[in-house]
């Protein structure tokens, strides 16, 4: 029966031995996820020592005050034999003090020796200036013109001498000519052709003969009739770099203290090219103070809004170049004027006069025909290169460049008027 029994059992396990298998499993993974942390606890680090904040206690109340001890003194009694007292004398001096006399007369040797202190008050430059000033323009306008103009440029009537600078080591006679040969300038030392008679001539027909230019006149900028005969401004172009000599340093500082003008326009369009790098540095030399630097002339001043033509824009010069004119003051007057943008190429071209839309001039075509008295002209060399060297040289484009000069020119004429009508 009992090896029934345990025959029964075996053959129960063997059945059942799947089960054991299963429960082995079972534990197995059991105990291998029992052992996976999914969140770790949240253990406070221990820090090296407790940071416990502890009140400060209100600090100890003062000591009290303790009154000094006056010290007992034992007191002694001394009889003392009463005798007379002395009576001060009735004649003894008088020890009253007089008053001091506040209407009394001051010694004036005294007086003369203690002198307030005088607070000097530096004078104005410009109306220091004033005299040499009034005489330079007297020589372009009369008095009853300034006094009547009303600082109007249309007002003004004018006839001044135009000089285009010479200076040291540059090309400065670039863009003005004789003909359409390489000559520049005639045996007299005029220029017949190029930017400065042309816009001599364009200033005469808008302003209906009332400014007139003389003839261009190339003048040594060292020379004495830069001072005896002073311009409104001088035309400085080119391509080069130069360096002034100190002797045309010394003269364009003292034409511009008797109220002249510079204006240099470079002849290669942009900044940063050698007449450009030049000219900045050699201004700097005429004008050294520290205040006296280039800056933008904003186009609210009066050579956009309150000259002949009212602009709005600065106006695109050779190869398209439209970068902001440049000016330097001096007592809060234009002394320096700057244009980068090669208008003395553009305004190589000779506009047909009284012709709407602007049309180039050229001397000889037809309709057109050569004249003794005919001596501006539009070059050929630079209507022949045109395409390829002289971008935007087209009528519409010079205009403009044209109006902007003429602005330029008329406010150089009159930008010291209400200065010289408030001067005595």
């Amino acid at each position: 029966m009992a090896n029934k029994n345990s025959e029964w059992w075996k053959e129960k396990l063997n059945r059942s031995s799947f089960f054991f298998i299963a429960l082995f499993l079972h534990v197995l993974v059991l105990a291998m996820v029992a052992t996976v942390v999914i969140f770790k606890p949240n253990i406070l680090s221990t820090p090296d020592f407790a940071k416990v904040y502890v009140p400060q206690s209100a600090p100890p109340p003062p000591p009290p005050q303790t009154q000094p001890v006056t010290p007992s003194v034992p007191t002694v009694s001394v009889a003392v034999t009463a005798a007379p007292i002395a009576t001060l004398n009735a004649a003894a001096a008088n020890f009253s003090i007089t008053p001091p006399d506040l209407n009394a007369v001051v010694n004036p040797d005294v007086q003369n020796k203690v002198t307030p202190t005088q607070i000097s008050v530096p004078k104005n430059n410009l109306t220091a200036r004033l005299p040499a000033i009034r005489a330079t323009v007297e020589k372009w306008r009369t008095p009853d013109n300034i006094r009547n103009s009303n600082n109007d440029v249309h007002n003004v009537v004018a006839k001044f001498p135009v000089y285009l600078a010479e200076y040291a080591d540059g090309d400065w006679n670039c863009n003005n000519y004789k003909d359409n040969t390489t000559d520049h300038i005639d045996d007299n030392g005029t220029t017949t052709g190029g930017c400065l008679p042309n816009l001599v001539y364009q200033v005469g027909l808008w302003s209906q003969g009332n400014v007139k230019g003389q003839e261009v006149k190339v003048i040594a900028i060292d020379s004495p009739e830069l001072l005896s005969d002073p311009p409104p401004y001088i035309f400085f172009t080119g391509h080069r770099d130069f360096h002034l000599t100190d002797a045309e340093i010394d003269n364009l500082q003292k034409y511009l203290q008797a109220g002249g003008a510079i204006w240099g326009d470079s002849a290669f369009a942009g900044d940063g090219s050698r007449f450009d790098v030049a000219f900045h540095r050699e201004m700097k030399r005429v004008l050294p103070d520290a205040d006296k630097n280039f800056e933008p002339l904003p186009m609210s001043h009066d050579i956009f809004t309150h000259s002949w033509f009212q602009i709005d824009h600065i106006p695109s010069g050779m190869n398209y170049r439209a970068d902001p004119v440049q000016i330097i003051n001096l007592d809060g007057k234009l002394a320096v004027i700057y244009t980068p943008n090669d208008y003395s190429d553009m305004m190589t071209m000779l506009l047909v006069a009284g012709v709407d839309p602007p049309k180039m001039d050229l001397w000889g075509t037809p309709g057109h025909p050569p004249t003794a008295a005919h001596a501006l002209f539009t070059p050929w060399n630079f209507v022949y290169s045109a395409p390829y060297f002289y971008r935007n040289y087209e009528p519409n484009s010079v205009q403009d460049c044209y109006k902007l000069s003429m602005n330029i020119l008329l406010h150089l004429l009159i930008r010291f008027d209400k200065d010289l009508q408030m001067a005595p």
